[in-house]
Formats: C-alpha cells, sequence, structure tokens
C-alpha cells in the first residue's frame, strides 16, 4: 500500500512537471508569435515605402509624442525636426527628419498610423531622415498593443539612395 502511495506521488509530481513545461512553452510560442508579426508589420511597410521615389520620400507631419507619452513610443526619439535613429549609441546623432515642403505630395507618409491583423493591433510609426545628400533612411517601428512581450517597439530600417530609388 505504501509502495502504491509513493508511485502515485511521483506520477502526480512528473504530470505537474509536465503541465508545467507545456504552459510556458505556450507562452514563449506566443512572445515569438507577437514578435514575428510585428516584424513582418514593419518588413511590409518597408518594401513599400521602397517603391516611392526618392524625392517622394517624406512625412506628411513632423512626427508628435502625445502628453504624457509613454516612455517605449517611438516618438520619445523625436526632438524638435530631428529623429534620434539609434538611441542606443551616443556615437551616431540624431538626423533631421524628411517632411513635407512647400510643394504638395499626394505620397506623403503618415508619420502614426493604427493596424490590425484581425488577432493582433498595435500602432505603426514611420520616421525618414536626411542621412547624407543621396540618402534617406527609413525607419519603421511597430508596436503591439496590450502586450506584455515584446515590451519594446520593433525596429526595422534600411537606407534609400537617389540612384537606386524608382
Amino acid at each position: 500500500m505504501v509502495e502504491a502511495m509513493v508511485a502515485i506521488a511521483v506520477l502526480i509530481v512528473g504530470l505537474l512537471a509536465t503541465f508545467v513545461v507545456l504552459d510556458g512553452s505556450r507562452e514563449l510560442t506566443t512572445v515569438s508569435e507577437r514578435k514575428q508579426v510585428a516584424v513582418h508589420r514593419a518588413e511590409d511597410q518597408l518594401e513599400r515605402l521602397k517603391t516611392i521615389s526618392f524625392a517622394r520620400l517624406e512625412l506628411a507631419s513632423t512626427p508628435v509624442c502625445p502628453t504624457p507619452c509613454p516612455a517605449n513610443d517611438p516618438r520619445t526619439q523625436v526632438t524638435g525636426t530631428n529623429y534620434d535613429w539609434d538611441a542606443s549609441s551616443a556615437s551616431n546623432p540624431a538626423e533631421p527628419l524628411v517632411v513635407v515642403g512647400a510643394t504638395p505630395n499626394p505620397d506623403a507618409i503618415t508619420s502614426h498610423t493604427t493596424w490590425s491583423d484581425g488577432r493582433f493591433t498595435g500602432t505603426l510609426d514611420v520616421f525618414v531622415t536626411a542621412a547624407g545628400t543621396d540618402l534617406k533612411r527609413v525607419t519603421v517601428a511597430v508596436k503591439l498593443d496590450g502586450a506584455t512581450e515584446p515590451r519594446r517597439p520593433i525596429l526595422l530600417s534600411t537606407l534609400v539612395s537617389r540612384q537606386a530609388a524608382p
């Protein structure tokens, strides 16, 4: 009888450990899926933006963070008319944002939009900066709503040259 009780106790401990591992695995899978959705959204946006001609690749207005601005909002990296595309490094200075001038531009990019794919929702921020005379840096930041992970936005950036643009 004692042996049967010990065997049952060992079996119960083993089953509980299995459930804990499965639950942790499910949680990690969900986090991974959320990150992948954000990366995919950012990649799609970058590909779409790369089809705009170099001269028309500009923001409709300067991005402004609401007050109070959440600490993980990518618009916190905007100071005046500059965007700090690499806030983690002091060696890369902020670059001037490229915003529509006096000439109307129907292709001008809305800097802050919301999105939904049916399962997830979030915000998408676009920053276009002058990275040189013939270069523009396009940075896309995707943030998921209501998520504990990923806590920070997913950032993707690419350089577009005057010669390579369509």
